[in-house]
């Protein structure tokens, strides 16, 4: 049921702010502001409308899903997340390009200590 009321930032024909119509491309910062990687893409839940997960890709290589709980700042520095460079690196990874099932979400969500709103109620 959730979903499909998940979308990439790309495919979104709502409003949203500026902030986040910008972000793909943007570093990603830890609590100290160390660089982390980089925003690769933006879901978003469109029934709300906001920004519910960014796809991160790590120095490493690999890509990260970080919750938009997580973030406590977006500014010209970067996306800046509430947790330390290791805490994040060891994030699970999502090297796909289609919208995260909900397993792979609950892992994320869980991973960063939160409760995935999508996944209440249905």
């Amino acid at each position: 049921m959730a979903q499909e009321e998940l979308v990439r930032l790309e495919e979104f024909e709502g409003e949203l702010d500026e902030t986040w119509r910008g972000i793909r491309g943007e570093k990603v910062l830890d609590h100290a502001g160390e660089e982390v990687g980089t925003v690769e893409d933006a879901y978003v839940w469109s029934r709300v409308p906001a920004v519910h997960l960014l796809r991160v890709s790590a120095a490493s290589g690999e890509d990260l899903l970080i919750p938009v709980d997580a973030v406590t700042g977006v500014s010209e520095e970067g996306v800046r997340v509430e947790q330390g460079r290791a805490r994040i690196l060891q994030g699970p990874r999502y090297g796909e390009e289609k919208i995260p099932d909900p397993e792979a979400r609950r892992a994320a969500f869980e991973h960063y200590g939160y409760t995935d709103q999508l996944s209440l109620g249905g």
